[in-house]
């Protein structure tokens, strides 16, 4: 469960840095 929503945070990041890099 842990490893799931830490996968998930992650992706959240990366999403946010690549708009913010855009």
């Amino acid at each position: 469960h842990y490893q799931k929503h830490q996968g998930h945070r992650q992706n959240y990041t990366e999403l946010r840095i690549e708009a913010i890099s855009a």
